[in-house]
């Protein structure tokens, strides 16, 4: 099943929603200036500007569908291909974004994201059902060129050269979903990915653990964390790109 592209959607969606926190601010500082004056018409022009800004935006915002919700909900911005990142916001937890993200596959692209015991299994653990006090960024590289077949601190090292460090294995499989639900495919090909406490593999059924993530064959490769390491953030920098753009 084939779809639009979400990107005009979204950036019409983020632009009203821009202009909405303007109207808003605006009209406080209008609405405060106006009632120490006893400017009644004044007052009531700032709060009809807010008014119509907000129905701009609600009217924006109904045109999404359910995806569009997903990618907007979590701020997700495709960074490059195989790269992805997202905002898991405060009162959100992992388990959450997975749930949404196995659904939207299954009615979009007809497919599975992980494999659905693996899914049960994960969505039942704590490390995905912790909920976050405070909004969560998580950015992550699926596949680093030239971590081929090396042992794992080899490619710890070769990771910190660059400014990266090993992901955890729930960040990177909640970065996993969310990039099949922009891209509708895998950000990990069918390569084991090893993370700092595990290795997870995407089959065609979907991404389960790989009990074999250590063994250092030919088809196993490391991920970067999800932010670059504070002496190399401008090298980040670089490779920022956004689905709006």
């Amino acid at each position: 099943m084939r779809h639009s592209d979400p990107s005009s959607n979204i950036a019409a969606y983020r632009a009203a929603a821009e202009r909405l926190g303007e109207a808003r601010d605006s009209a406080v500082q209008k609405r405060t200036v106006a009632e120490k004056n006893e400017d009644l018409v004044t007052g009531q022009k700032a709060l009809d500007e807010l008014r119509f800004a907000l129905d701009q935006f609600k009217e924006i915002r109904n045109k999404l569908d359910s995806r569009e919700l997903f990618l907007v909900r979590f701020n997700v911005r495709e960074v490059a291909y195989g790269r992805v990142s997202l905002v898991l916001p405060k009162g959100g937890s992992r388990a959450d974004v997975l749930e949404a993200a196995q659904s939207i596959a299954a009615e979009y692209y007809n497919k599975t994201i992980i494999e659905p015991t693996q899914f049960k299994k994960w969505c039942e653990e704590d490390r995905f059902k912790e909920v976050e006090h405070a909004p969560i960024s998580i950015e992550i590289q699926g596949i680093v060129q030239g971590s081929v077949s090396k042992a794992f601190d080899d490619q710890k090292r070769h990771l910190a050269k660059a400014g990266f460090v090993v992901p955890s294995m729930r960040d990177l499989v909640v970065a996993h979903a969310v990039h099949f639900v922009a891209t509708g495919r895998s950000m990990l090909s069918d390569l084991v990915i090893r993370t700092s406490d595990g290795g997870v593999r995407h089959y065609p059924y979907g991404m389960e653990l790989e009990n074999m993530w250590d063994v250092g064959k030919s088809f196993t490769f490391v991920a970067a964390a999800g932010a670059p390491m504070p002496r190399r953030s401008r090298w980040w920098g670089i490779f920022t790109r956004t689905f709006e753009e």
